[in-house]
């Protein structure tokens, strides 16, 4: 099967689907030099909404070193007939769902610090997406992949995401969201529409009014699933009347438990589960941003809630303060508790299901990671008969092993007549080095969306430990799983002068991300020594780089980096885009995308040759909403043509605008009559579309006075003028009159 993108790429899919489901069927792109993966549509599902949806998100992608954890449109596909049937994506290595994770008793085989890992990673997807203007709106954990080897995160439908485009102001909704994980606020507005618009209830989240899914709705479910990594898999809505039996309680499930605030830690409330931790098992700033997520501070004021940036910090930290336990290798809790409360609640849990006597979890052999060599936790048995020792035989015992194991070492250090402690072994000294790390080792980001398979034979493991300064707002993407045990007794971390390490990745360049009380923008991340600068390249620029050094970037660090200079040195001078619309950057976006796929050279002298025959950019900041969606319409196909092409068509347009008619004193409902008898004259230009404007408002009469109107009288008008509203203004107004006359106003 062949199908063509958008600029004329051919791609050739599978003859099997690897998956299929509700919407369409996954197919696998043969050829190519990454890893992709096409999704097409069943015929029912296709729209010319959908279509557009993808086609912005192709041209406005996020920050490109998530590209491996987020199955992003790369482009849009078409079938022979030059229909739209589906798009590609980035083939993602995932090995579990996020949902499997969070099963207890677990049976992942993850540590505490491995959980925190993936945590951080989905901070890290999440802020990128949200830094490039989206809302992930639908946090489903089925929609959510994991990679157990590695800790990366693979999002997954992201077609379904809330979308809201810039140039044309227009919303591309989500239409569905996980029971459980939609925020207290959406809930409400939710339920209004229902009360008015009973017909509506089984698609309220398409049908209630914006705003609908917003950044802080995201970050109510990132709450979520962060709690349910750190607390057994539990929901934080399990909570209880602190009174009653956990075997008499009836607790509400998923979104009924948002709505009644049975959040466990509420005051006068208890976890229903035994299994959950106490909150004051975990540092004070983790409980903090969980009470400002889920009580009254993030309820009240939703834009208060912790951020990923802010929960990515907390989370680092964190992993600085754990000890391991000595009865479970997956075991990790902060160092200021004397016990294990992961083991404590597993006792409790076994004693509240009767376990007639409680058995110490049989520890389990973490699963070596590439591509760094860790060291894995023990997974010894504990001594036959050793708990039923007394403590004073317990004490000779260590005292006498101890003695023992002294001497033994002092031999091997004289043997021979010398004495080696004074030796120089440099190999040894780094051993040790490694092993007294309190910290997880982090392994560079890359931007590669091919397969982490060959990861360890690519990738030089970082010998130096890599402490999280302590500045606002840095996300580290694509954290490798560690499975080091921290320390019994981590040695303070200095972030005086460190920072936050990761490989620079061809990628756009953050915008201000919103933080509590302060808006900071998000730094740049460092690159690693010797890595070439280039926090001063462009978007586009990054993305040539991207595509440019694909190849060498599966070779090594290295060879990455080589090719990142040779571009740079063919780099040029830069011509100055930051004026340009948003729609002339999407015409250069469009003709110089093949340009880009030689390199920074070649792609810097198109759009030197595209700005040299820009001409004088016409003035549209004075047009409407309607006029805005008309000129983008109706210049579409000469913005695939470059940026001299656009602007002439923008200044015909703009010419044959004529005057363009006020519309500012029309109600809601005469605007949306005029949004659908226009609609097609909107395809055909300005010019039609102001005359099909002024025709309608001609033939408006006088408008009807509905000011004083219930609520209820306006959902019955709206109802019964739906198919008037469609024949225009002065159809709309004449069923409105009629309607009147019958309610005796």
């Amino acid at each position: 099967m062949i199908y063509t993108g958008r600029l004329g790429t051919n791609y050739r899919l599978d003859t099997r689907p690897l998956a299929s489901g509700g919407e369409g069927n996954i197919y696998r792109v043969i050829g190519g030099t990454k890893k992709k993966v096409a999704k097409i549509y069943h015929d029912d599902k296709l729209t010319q909404e959908l279509e557009n949806k993808l086609k912005y998100m192709v041209d406005y992608p996020p920050d490109s070193g998530v590209f491996n954890q987020v199955a992003w449109p790369l482009d849009v596909l078409y079938d022979t007939n030059n229909q739209f049937c589906g798009f590609v994506m980035p083939k993602l290595n995932v090995n579990a769902e996020l949902r499997e994770i969070y099963q207890y008793p677990s049976t992942s085989g993850l540590s505490v610090i491995q959980k925190a890992t993936i945590a951080q990673n989905i901070c890290a997807v999440i802020s990128a997406v949200h830094n490039a203007g989206y809302v992930f709106g639908d946090f489903n954990p089925r929609n959510i992949g994991v990679d157990k080897s590695s800790g990366k995160v693979a999002f997954l439908d992201t077609d379904s995401y809330h979308v809201f485009n810039n140039s044309t102001n227009r919303h591309y909704r989500c239409k569905v969201c996980a029971d459980g994980y939609a925020a207290p606020e959406l809930l409400e507005v939710c339920a209004n529409h229902a009360a008015r618009y009973p017909n509506d209830s089984k698609q309220l989240y398409e049908k209630t009014p914006l705003p609908t899914f917003t950044i802080e709705t995201d970050n109510f479910a990132l709450a979520i699933h962060i709690f349910k990594l750190l607390m057994n898999g539990f929901t934080p809505f399990g909570g209880i009347i602190e009174t009653v039996s956990s075997s008499l309680a009836s607790p509400s499930m998923g979104n009924a438990a948002i709505r009644r605030n049975e959040y466990s830690f509420r005051p006068g409330y208890k976890p229903l589960s035994p299994a959950v931790l106490p909150l004051d098992v975990f540092p004070q700033e983790i409980a903090d941003l969980f009470t400002r997520a889920f009580l009254v501070i993030g309820k009240v004021n939703p834009k208060q809630r912790p951020t990923s940036v802010e929960w990515h910090q907390a989370l680092s930290r964190y992993e600085t303060t754990l000890v391991s336990c000595s009865r479970n290798n997956l075991h990790q809790y902060d160092k200021k508790n004397a016990t294990c409360p992961l083991c404590e609640a597993d006792k409790r849990y076994h004693n509240a299901i009767n376990a007639t006597t409680v058995q110490t979890p049989t520890p389990l052999q973490t699963p070596v990671l590439s591509p760094i060599p860790q060291k894995t936790y023990s997974t010894s048995p504990p001594i036959s008969g050793w708990q039923s020792l007394s403590s004073f035989t317990k004490s000779i015992i260590i005292v006498i092993s101890t003695i023992i194991i002294l001497f033994i070492i002092d031999s091997l250090y004289k043997s021979d007549g010398v004495d080696k402690r004074n030796n120089n072994d440099t190999s040894s000294s780094a051993a040790k080095s490694n092993v007294a790390s309190p910290t997880p080792k982090f392994t560079p980001a890359t931007s590669s969306k091919e397969s982490n398979n060959s990861d360890a034979n690519t990738k030089s493991p970082m010998t130096t430990k890599m402490p999280v300064v302590d500045a606002p707002n840095v996300v580290q993407p694509n954290r490798q799983i560690s499975t080091q045990a921290p320390a019994q007794t981590p040695t303070k971390i200095d972030t005086s002068s460190s920072s936050l390490a990761t490989a620079s990745t061809p990628s756009q360049k953050p915008t201000p991300i919103p933080k509590k009380e302060t808006s900071s923008p998000m730094p740049q991340f460092k690159p690693l020594q010797n890595e070439t600068d280039i926090s001063n390249l462009s978007v586009g620029e990054r993305g040539a780089l991207s595509r440019a050094c694909s190849r060498a970037q599966s070779q090594g660090l290295a060879a990455y980096n080589q090719c990142v200079r040779e571009q740079v040195a063919v780099r040029g001078v830069p011509p100055n885009i930051s004026n340009l619309s948003v729609g002339e950057h999407g015409a250069l976006s469009r003709v110089c995308s093949n340009a880009q796929g030689q390199g920074l050279g070649a792609y810097n002298q198109c759009i030197r040759e595209q700005v040299a025959v820009r001409g004088v950019s016409p003035n549209i900041s004075n047009l409407s909403v309607g006029e805005h969606g008309a000129l983008s319409r109706a210049c579409s196909n000469a913005q695939g043509q470059g940026l001299g092409a656009y602007n002439q068509c923008i200044r015909e347009q703009v010419a044959v605008r004529g005057v363009s008619p006020n519309i500012s004193n029309l109600s809601v409902g005469e605007h949306g009559a005029l949004n659908r008898v226009c609609s097609n004259a909107q395809g055909r230009g300005l010019g039609a579309y102001n005359q099909c404007i002024r025709e309608q408002v001609a033939a408006r009469g006088v408008a009807p006075n509905i000011s004083n109107l219930s609520v209820g009288e306006h959902g019955a008008l709206s109802r019964a003028c739906s198919n008037a509203q469609g024949q225009g203004l002065g159809a709309y107004n004449q069923c409105v009159r009629q309607q009147l006359v019958a309610m005796g106003r």
